[in-house]
């Protein structure tokens, strides 16, 4: 049987997962996974989001907080989260507030707007990285 750690550790590996792709990577039902986070929810070291599927219906997909990243990899991720804690960074008119990506030890990026949401490969994420090194963003952004 899986312990809590092997399912935070997913978590933290593979966020946006629902409960039930975790309970098939960890052999538990999808209750149990459930079950299992609360605690960690309620804590903040694990954050839900609602995420649309076939059918109309909607399920919960789990991520890490930065608490959960820390103590499980050791190591503090390059994660932004708009407006979550302390004074709230300047965003351009017209910014969404649900708008969060992060940087992975594994070297994938996840880059996500309320339900929606894009994982790019370390090989991806690379090609983006080298795009946006590669033009004057301050003189598309006006700065």
């Amino acid at each position: 049987m899986a312990s809590i750690e092997s399912i935070l550790q997913l978590i933290v590996d593979r966020p946006g997962l629902t409960a039930n792709e975790i309970a098939d990577e960890v052999d538990l039902v999808a209750s149990d996974v459930q079950s299992r986070l609360v605690k960690h929810i309620e804590s903040g070291k694990v954050k839900k989001d609602l995420k649309a599927v076939d059918g109309g219906r909607t399920v919960f997909t789990y991520f890490p907080g930065q608490s959960l990243i820390q103590e499980v990899d050791g190591v503090k991720r390059a994660t932004t989260t708009s407006g979550k804690t302390g004074p709230k960074p300047q965003a351009l008119p017209g910014a969404a507030s649900d708008f969060t990506f992060g940087f992975f030890s594994n070297g994938t990026l996840s880059i996500s707007k309320g339900s929606k949401e894009i994982r790019l490969t370390r090989a991806e994420a690379s090609q983006m990285i080298d795009f946006l090194d590669a033009i004057n963003i301050e003189k598309i952004a006006g700065a």
